[in-house]
């Protein structure tokens, strides 16, 4: 009567083909070791790399805590003793900066730097507080003295916990001193020894660390790793150690905890004479007045930029890695081809074939994405952990997760598809036709790769936008205005011509297989075996072509970038050096080089102790406006400076004003404003002669000061350049100029002394890069020089404008900051200069340090080939990978070979041409991907390239032969033949 309810279970169907897939995998893991191995290699080397390298540019950036950290500790407020002038307004995150809101008046009365007590009346009640008085001293160690900031006071206070770090040692007492590890080194001096400061000894009891002093170095990876010439000099003493009360101090600090100001009460504090840090304004809060709204989310916008290049990079990266993992997959796809058919006969679905795949490449990429994952923050750890010990130290341990999440996404993903791929295509042939072996694309007539050609055409049409935009922008500030569009459409022209050639590869090597029955045996063999194993050449070239592409772009990019910034000439050393005087200055009321012929016998002598020698000696000296009384160290001077010739089209029609015209700020303003939208109205080219650098980073006028000097230094400077006829024109009081643009058509050169007393102009100075720069601020008075004009030879280090004493005699001007300068018989490098220093700072001598190049810049200049260096290296391997994949894949077909009598030789050549192939069509085609749009972008922006940032890409063109070198070595001398028929 009733039937009976019926349960329903759930099929166990599926639960079964998963369990079966995954044990498939296993034992296909397990079956295949070097296989395996490789594809686990390929996924967690790179993914170890990128994430090592993330890791540790996120470290050196400090965040703005961090920043406020090394600046404050854990004091709320820092107010900093500082001169102004009436209406003066302080940037709130940096009171060094700073503009008046008032017109500046001759006899106007300044603000002075306010006095400790007037600094500790403006602490609020309550609050704490302590003092820092910073000056100069000259620290005597046990064989030579060298001057250094010394600062008092009480530093062992828990609240400068951040922003004093102490590193060896205690923190002393009254009567010991504590030094920075640099000047410890510098003065042979460790714990336990002795410096002396005025006429006493101190003990030294520890080593401090000043992290204010290397905040601003914390965001150079370089600088991290000890690359850079910085040194860290630094003493410091107790409030009430003895020498406290002698020295100068140069500026006062008071840090206050429990004290926040308000903008008005900030511009309140800068009226008397001080200037203030405050943690709130510097952690992003409150606005900055006039210097705009401060931006909490400027260094989160920073970290953005910095993660979306990375993922880029990284995209492309494992983009290359799926491409050789699929070429290794594909391989184990035909070997498993029979089993997976097997399995087929006896019912198992397709889904479940490509199930045992897939699951393959998950397991695999599984354990190299946590392999490679955990070795790069190994690696990282310990690398920020040495740097703090032994180098510059990082700014933290700043892990960028969302970047390695999406890092680790990608590799696996890549493991997966790269698995996947082969799977779906064995699992889509038909059990009989497996069984029989039947050769991949017999089943079927490969399709035309539509989406491929598709992807390519888009790719040409972006390229041809952005051209059009580029050629079509008539004025400087249309092509700025399309900048960005311009490039964005460059780079999405490249990715995706990219991705579209990678796609319709494939139909290349069968438009490139019709043509082979010209070529060699060798060559058909090669190109017939391609052809017939697309799943696995398919990949590899397709791999070289978007690493040649990537690394060709980025050695441009970063070329063009180290070009700009001066690191190719900064690397190149000169052989005339500097030598400073470190002891007191020695300045005559004289428009005379006042020579120390005594002192430049004691330089000399030391050089040649060292085994340096020279070819030539002279003195140098800067040209001042005023007077130095030596007797009483009172002085009223002002820098010369060269000046942009009143028709030089880096003008671009602006003019400095004179003092005499008493030009208002706005006036000024109305200046610069005017010559801005000039600029923006002329041709790119005008623009990139000039060097303009819009922005408030603007070259000081001091870079274009006239230097005194005689023959034999003016012979020294112009080297290969220098002419009798010039020497003779320097004798007779003509100017010798190194930039054109100083010279004016009726061959004469006019400096002037500019007028700093006037408030600072916010908007800065517009500079006109190695031409000099436009300097707004009014002119005192000027001078006229006839001029030759000579080149240097692109030594931008070196004087730019030279005049004899003679020259300037009876000028009201004299002769300042002397140096003698040295020509040795071969340039230095940094450590050597270095060395010198230690000897010569015995005579109170030091060569200047910008003569030689640091680790920085070296490093930056060898950043393009260390691309291209990586990229050969990937284009060797898929070939070293392509050609063991295809021996072992073609065993049988090279046993047939030896059958029916092929030697050696032609099996090599085989090998050589497969690889040598792969090579050749992945650097073309990866180099017109890459290097072309890049190359027509900067010629588009810049209106020029720079030819040394090419020569890095000649040594890809190579690299095929070594490819074809490794796939002719890698073939099997000795194989056992299979006669044909048997």
């Amino acid at each position: 009567m009733f039937k009976p309810k019926t349960r329903r279970h759930p099929s166990s169907n599926s639960v079964r083909a998963t369990t079966l897939a995954r044990r498939m995998a296993w034992r296909d893991i397990n079956k295949s070791k070097p296989r395996s191995v490789l594809v686990i290699s390929l996924v967690a080397l790179p993914l170890m790399v990128m994430v090592l390298v993330a890791t540790l540019l996120d470290s050196s950036t400090p965040s703005a805590a961090e920043k406020t950290a090394t600046q404050l500790g854990l004091f709320d407020q820092q107010l900093v003793s500082m001169e102004g002038t009436v209406g003066m307004v302080q940037n709130p995150r940096d009171p060094s900066s700073w503009h008046s809101t008032e017109d500046y008046q001759e006899g106007a009365a300044t603000i002075p730097a306010a006095s400790l007590k007037t600094m500790l009346g403006a602490v609020p009640p309550g609050a704490h507080a302590t003092a820092v008085v910073r000056g100069f001293a000259t620290v005597k160690g046990p064989e030579f003295s060298v001057g250094a900031p010394i600062s008092a006071g009480t530093f062992l206070d828990p609240l400068f916990s951040g922003r004093y770090l102490l590193r060896e040692g205690n923190w002393g007492s009254d009567s010991s001193v504590l030094l920075t590890g640099d000047l410890a080194t510098e003065l042979g001096v460790g714990l336990g020894g002795t410096v002396s400061l005025g006429e006493e000894e101190y003990p030294v009891a520890g080593i401090l660390e000043d992290r204010s002093e290397d905040s601003s170095l914390a965001t150079d990876l370089a600088a991290a790793f000890g690359l850079g010439n910085h040194k860290s000099h630094g003493v410091f003493i107790a409030p009430g150690h003895p020498f406290a009360e002698e020295f100068e101090a140069w500026s006062t600090s008071v840090f206050v905890e429990g004290m926040s100001v308000t903008r008005a009460e900030q511009e309140a504090l800068n009226g008397k004479g001080m200037g203030s840090y405050d943690r709130a304004t510097m952690l992003g809060a409150g606005s900055a007045g006039i210097w705009g709204q401060a931006n909490p989310d400027s260094d989160a916008s920073d970290a953005l930029a910095r993660i979306l290049v990375l993922f880029v990079i990284g995209f492309f990266v494992f983009l290359e890695v799926g491409l050789l993992a699929g070429a290794a997959f594909a391989v184990g796809a035909r070997k498993q081809r029979r089993s997976l058919a097997l399995l087929s006969a006896n019912g198992a679905e397709a889904g479940t074939i490509r199930s045992i795949s897939g699951y393959s490449g998950l397991f695999l990429g599984g354990i190299a994405v946590l392999l490679g994952t955990g070795l790069g923050l190994l690696v990282a750890w310990a690398t920020i952990r040495w740097s703090e010990q032994f180098a510059g130290g990082f700014s933290g341990w700043h892990v960028p997760r969302d970047l390695v999440v999406a890092l680790m996404l990608l590799a696996l993903a890549s493991s997966v598809i790269a698995a996947l791929v082969p799977a779906w295509s064995v699992a889509s042939h038909s059990a009989l036709s497996a069984l029989r072996s039947v050769g991949e694309g017999a089943a079927r007539k490969p399709r035309f790769p539509v989406a491929g050609f598709v992807l390519l055409g888009l790719g040409l049409a972006a390229w041809a936008t952005a051209l059009f935009l580029g050629l079509g922008a008539g004025t400087y500030g249309l092509l700025q205005a399309r900048s960005s569009y311009i490039v964005l459409g460059f780079v999405v022209g490249m990715v995706l011509c990219t991705v579209g050639m990678m796609l319709g590869i494939g139909h290349i090597l069968s438009l490139v297989g019709k043509a082979g029955h010209r070529l060699p045996l060798a060559a058909r063999l090669a190109i017939r075996d391609i052809q017939r194993n697309k799943g696995r050449t398919v990949p590899a070239v397709s791999a070289v072509i978007a690493g040649t592409a990537l690394a060709a772009a980025l050695a441009l990019a970063v070329g063009h970038g180290v070009a700009g910034a001066g690191y190719l000439d900064a690397a190149r050393s000169s052989s005339v050096v500097s030598v400073y005087s470190t002891g007191e200055l020695d300045t005559a009321n004289t428009a005379d080089l006042d020579r120390d012929t005594a002192q430049e016998n004691v330089v000399l002598e030391q050089l040649a102790r060292e085994g340096h020698a020279v070819r030539a000696n002279s003195r140098f000296g800067m040209f001042h406006d005023g007077h130095f009384n030596v007797g009483t160290d009172e002085e009223t001077m002002d820098t010369f400076v060269a000046l942009l010739a009143r028709g030089s089209a880096c003008r671009f029609g602006a003019r400095e004003p004179l003092v005499s015209e008493k030009p208002s700020s706005a006036s000024i303003q109305q200046q610069i404003d005017s010559m801005r939208a000039r600029v923006e109205a002329s041709d790119r080219f005008t623009v990139n002669y000039c060097g303009v650098d819009d922005g408030s980073n603007a070259s000081v006028p001091g870079d274009v000061s006239v230097d005194v000097t005689d023959q034999t230094g003016l012979e020294m400077v112009l080297g290969k350049n220098y002419a009798p006829e010039v020497g003779e024109a320097f004798n007779r009081g003509s100017a010798i100029v190194t930039v054109p643009e100083f010279v004016d058509d009726g061959g004469r050169l006019t400096i002037g002394v500019p007028d700093y007393r006037y408030p600072g102009i916010y908007t800065g100075e517009v500079s006109i890069g190695s031409s000099g720069a436009v300097v707004f601020a009014p002119l005192k008075r000027t001078m006229e020089f006839d001029a030759v004009e000579v080149p240097n030879g692109g030594a931008s280090s070196l004087p730019r404008v030279m005049v004899s004493a003679k020259a300037i005699l009876g000028s009201g001007g004299f002769v300042a900051d002397p140096r003698q300068m040295v020509e040795l018989e071969r340039s230095l490098e940094s450590g050597e200069i270095e060395k010198l220093n230690q000897g010569l700072q015995k005579f109170g001598a030091s060569i200047g340090g910008s003569y030689g190049p640091t680790g920085i810049d070296r490093l930056m200049v060898q950043v393009p080939w260390l691309l291209v260096i990586a990229a050969s290296l990937l284009i060797l391997t898929t070939a070293a990978i392509t050609t063991g994949l295809a021996l072992a894949d073609g065993r049988e077909d090279a046993r047939v070979m030896v059958g029916v009598g092929a030697s050696q030789k032609t099996r090599r050549r085989l090998g050589g041409v497969q690889a040598g192939l792969v090579a050749v069509l992945g650097v073309v085609l990866g180099l017109g991907l890459g290097a072309v749009p890049v190359g027509i972008l900067m010629l588009i922006l810049e209106g020029t390239i720079d030819t040394r940032i090419l020569v890095p890409l000649l040594g890809l063109l190579v690299i095929p032969v070594l490819a074809a070198g490794i796939g002719w070595a890698m073939v099997e001398r000795k194989i056992p033949g299979t006669r044909v028929g048997a």
